[in-house]
């Protein structure tokens, strides 16, 4: 799980759901080590729980270039410098469709 080869990082993922291996540290740690990784961002969502929603919020406002990313990617079929960040945040994003009755607290304030 701590390897930097995607193809290891994916087989090690896959053989730690087998038996249930709850990844969110090792998936946590990844994104912050890389804070703009898709990869990192999609593995955050898909194995997070309801107590992780505000932390992920928090990483995502502090961390994803909302200023840069708000007018969505130039290149759709996933090419050129900002392509990886733009993702990230759509993986951001459609992971709080799951939470729609989660508040917003401060959020709004946070600009």
């Amino acid at each position: 799980m701590q390897s930097n080869d995607n193809v290891k990082y994916w087989n090690a993922k896959k053989a730690a759901e087998k038996p249930g291996i709850d990844l969110w540290k090792t998936v946590w740690a990844k994104l912050k080590e890389k804070p703009l990784d898709s990869t990192s961002w999609y593995d955050v969502t898909h194995y997070s729980k309801l107590e992780h929603t505000d932390k992920i919020i928090d990483f995502a406002l502090n961390h994803l270039p909302f200023e840069k990313l708000g007018t969505g990617a130039k290149d759709s079929i996933g090419f050129r410098d900002n392509y990886n960040k733009h993702l990230s945040l759509e993986y951001a994003t459609t992971f709080l469709e799951n939470y729609p009755k989660k508040r917003r607290k401060n959020y709004l304030n946070h600009t």
